[in-house]
């Protein structure tokens, strides 16, 4: 609407504890590089109950969620701990849920996860 206020800051959410949540409308990805790991990943950019967040999920992450969602798409995001790699390099492991938001006549239905 006219004069209507967004505000398009996004604050990164870190994932330290397992259990540690996020649920939201995924607004957009971006591809972010670290130069120490020479890898590129995804940012998911979206819209929550706490404001505009980032989450960087990793390669593990990102091939969960590869092809499979769209902006608009609600998800939940739940840490589950760190994976042991090669080397003593480890990554972070990820709970992902698509809620769907309409039911088989095409009506919008959001159920949200219960709160603890």
């Amino acid at each position: 609407k006219v004069g209507q206020i967004e505000d398009l800051t996004y604050k990164s959410v870190v994932f330290e504890h397992e259990g540690d949540e996020v649920y939201g409308e995924l607004v957009a990805t971006q591809e972010t590089h670290f130069e120490k790991t020479n890898s590129t990943v995804k940012k998911y950019i979206m819209k929550s109950d706490q404001g505009m967040i980032s989450v960087i999920l990793g390669q593990i992450g990102d091939g969960q969620l590869d092809g499979r969602t769209a902006p608009g798409d609600i998800l939940h995001i739940v840490f589950a701990g760190k994976k042991k790699l090669s080397e003593g390099r480890s990554a972070n492991v990820f709970t992902i849920t698509r809620i769907l938001k309409e039911d088989a006549h095409g009506k919008e239905e959001v159920d949200a996860p219960a709160a603890d």
